[in-house]
């Protein structure tokens, strides 16, 4: 797997060949157990802190998961230490830039909510609080 101008390794680059199970389950055993916290470190607050209904929290969920994949992106681009070797600008501020902007359209929409309500010009939604 590799990314464009990214330097993942050499190792990245050689021709394919016979893949190392060992190395998918230590993988599996690791990012299985670090997303589901990333999960519930999402979901708790938006249920118990927010209040969140079915709206609120599909767009926590998407913002989370947007955020998990690009870093799980960049932390498989090499087989060696992640963080040893630096990704290229372009790709880590384009991957940026789409987390934010993921990040902007669930805060648009909670700006648009609150101003709504705010007002008593909110029209019934379902799954948001209040509605």
């Amino acid at each position: 797997m590799s990314l464009g101008t990214s330097e993942g390794g050499l190792s990245a680059a050689r021709p394919g060949g016979a893949w190392d199970i060992a190395f998918v389950r230590r993988f599996m055993f690791v990012f299985g157990p670090v997303s589901s916290l990333f999960d519930v470190l999402t979901f708790w607050p938006l249920v118990r802190v927010f209040d969140a209904g079915e709206a609120m929290f599909h767009a926590g969920w998407f913002v989370e998961s947007m955020a998990t994949q690009v870093l799980v992106i960049f932390l498989i681009r090499t087989h060696g230490y992640a963080f040893a070797s630096r990704p290229h600008p372009w790709p880590l501020g384009l991957a940026l830039a789409v987390v934010v902007g993921a990040a902007c359209l669930a805060v648009v929409q909670g700006v648009k909510w609150w101003f709504y309500r705010s007002e008593d010009l909110r029209p019934a939604a379902p799954g948001v609080p209040g509605a």
